[in-house]
C-alpha cells in the first residue's frame, strides 16, 4: 500500500511539474521575443522554471556586439524551499558558454530578485536588464504576470524585483 501511495505521489508531481512546464511556455511564448542580436547590441534571454510553477525570463540588452561580451552572471533570488526544475539558456551562438546562473533561498515569500551582471570587454556599457514572471499555480488555481526592466552598465549589478 505504501508503494503504491508514493508511485501515485511521484506521478502526480511529474504530471504537475509537466503541466506547469507547458503552461509557462505557452503563457510566455507572446509577450517574450527570442534572442536576437543586431548591429548596434545584443540581447541575452535564459529562462529558468522554478519548483512552486514560476517561469522566470530573465533578459539583459546589452548595448554592445556579442562578440565583445565575456560573460553574463544571473543570480536569482527565491523563496525558500523553492528549486530549479529547468534553466534555459539563451539560444544564440554567441552566447554559449557565457551565461552563469545561481540561485539563492533568500528571499520573502511572493518574491523574486534577479541580479545581472554584464561583463564586456569594453568599460561601461549599458545594459537593460528585465525579469518577467509568469506564474502559474495549481495548488489555489491562479496566475501570474509581471514584468520590470532596469538599466545599468556593464560590471555592475542590476537588480529587479518582481512578485508573485
Amino acid at each position: 500500500m505504501i508503494k503504491v501511495t508514493q508511485l501515485a505521489t511521484a506521478a502526480r508531481r511529474a504530471v504537475i511539474a509537466v503541466s506547469v512546464l507547458l503552461a509557462g511556455l505557452a503563457l510566455a511564448a507572446p509577450i517574450t521575443p527570442t534572442a536576437q542580436a543586431a548591429l548596434d547590441g545584443c540581447r541575452s534571454d535564459p529562462v529558468i522554471y522554478l519548483s512552486d510553477g514560476t517561469a522566470l525570463d530573465i533578459s539583459a540588452n546589452i548595448n554592445t556586439s556579442v562578440s565583445n561580451v565575456t560573460t553574463i552572471a544571473y543570480y536569482v533570488h527565491v523563496p525558500p524551499g523553492l528549486h530549479a526544475i529547468l534553466f534555459l539558456t539563451t539560444p544564440t551562438l554567441g552566447f554559449q558558454g557565457k551565461e552563469v546562473f545561481k540561485m539563492f533561498n533568500d528571499a520573502p515569500a511572493g518574491q523574486y530578485k534577479t541580479d545581472t551582471v554584464v561583463g564586456t570587454n569594453t568599460a561601461a556599457v549599458p545594459v537593460t536588464a528585465q525579469t518577467t514572471l509568469v506564474g502559474v499555480y495549481l495548488t489555489n488555481l491562479s496566475l501570474s504576470l509581471q514584468s520590470k526592466a532596469v538599466n545599468g552598465y556593464t560590471g555592475h549589478d542590476v537588480w529587479t524585483i518582481v512578485y508573485r
